[in-house]
């Protein structure tokens, strides 16, 4: 009777985990939609400003034409939510007094001390349009805002926020080139996989006017965004985070083809397995910002942990019997069990990842 007791309570502790890992998974995924994981420009735009694109404008005597040319990315640290891009922006402009070379600032700059910003030319050279022309190159890193609910799978996209610091009668206005923005065809950026970038232009209105009793009206300054989609290759992501928990599960499970007589060596193999679960997922975590949602990764270890707890469950069960010389009868179930875990563990990872990468 008490082996049967032992026995249910096992199985209703996976059943009852699993249940509340799914909803947990539903609630995680749902909170971190906001931001959703997209490789879409305007989306990253109304994360990094708060509004909707606007169209660019005929050329008039404030318009600044602006373009970017991606030479490298790299760096990418999570855990400080920063990456490093050297990368190349130009402007051309008609009116010869507003001097928006001068006048721009980089607004998602992180470290912005070791940042390096080198003009190309002396001043801004004449067009044959009769437009200014003026380069830069520019080295330096940069925050972005990660949306780890999908890792090790999903995406993510970098920034680059550029807005012009002049007001009044020399307001920036920005739109972009017949071409703005171009990544050099040798960029590669080892763990990931680069997408097409995109430049948009944005106005963007401070909900202050900073103090100045002169203007109490916000202000609103014309912005160019860069984004830079990247995402983690499924496959090999799977081998590096998926396999390795895979493996220690399989493992575990063997617990069940181990005599029942032979109790120590069953929960030894349990407890290994789970004390194996706690330093992979130290591991994984190190990299990683403290986020406020389950992460994917988060919720297949807790699945993992469920099921290694369910079988020291089991096996503890099924040493009683053969305390009550009942082995032959513990063998038998014990395959079914083992199916069964494996069977009911699988299907609530594939029900988790499914739910974090579709939606």
């Amino acid at each position: 009777m008490r082996v049967t007791r032992i026995s249910r309570w096992a199985a209703v502790l996976l059943f009852s985990a699993t249940v509340l890992v799914g909803m947990s998974t539903l609630g995680s995924a749902a909170q971190a939609s906001t931001p959703a994981p997209s490789t879409s420009s305007s989306d990253v735009v109304s994360q990094v400003s708060g509004v909707t694109t606007v169209p660019a404008s005929p050329t008039g005597p404030n318009d600044v034409v602006i373009g970017a040319y991606i030479f490298n990315i790299q760096a990418i640290n999570f855990e400080t939510s920063s990456y490093t891009a050297d990368f190349y922006v130009w402007m051309r402009w008609s009116n010869p007094d507003l001097h928006p070379d001068e006048h721009f600032e980089i607004m998602n700059a992180s470290e912005s001390w070791s940042a390096m910003r080198t003009p190309l030319e002396v001043g801004p050279i004449p067009q044959p349009d009769g437009t200014l022309y003026h380069s830069f190159h520019y080295q330096g890193a940069f925050n972005f805002k990660p949306n780890l609910a999908d890792y090790p799978f999903g995406g993510q996209v970098l920034p680059i926020v550029i807005e012009g610091t002049l007001l009044g009668d020399y307001t920036i206005n920005f739109i972009p080139d017949s071409k703005p923005v171009v990544m050099d065809s040798g960029l590669t950026l080892p763990g990931f996989t680069v997408g097409e970038p995109q430049l948009i232009t944005t106005n963007f209105e401070y909900s202050t006017n900073f103090g100045d009793i002169g203007n109490p009206i916000a202000d609103t300054y014309s912005r160019t965004v860069i984004t830079m989609p990247i995402s983690h290759p499924i496959w090999s992501s799977a081998v590096k985070f998926l396999l390795p928990l895979l493996l220690v599960v399989i493992t575990a499970s063997l617990i069940f083809l181990i005599p029942p007589r032979l109790g120590d060596a069953r929960i030894g193999l349990g407890i290994t397995g789970l004390l194996t679960l706690v330093a992979m997922e130290t591991g994984v975590s190190n990299g990683l910002p403290n986020v406020e949602y389950l992460m994917l990764i988060d919720v297949l270890y807790i699945l993992s942990y469920v099921f290694i707890v369910a079988t020291i469950f089991q096996a503890i069960a099924h040493t009683w019997n053969v305390r009550n010389e009942e082995e032959r009868r513990s063998i038998k179930p014990d395959w079914r069990v083992t199916v069964a875990y494996l069977a009911v563990y699988f299907l609530a990872c594939g029900i988790t990842t499914y739910v974090f990468v579709a939606y």
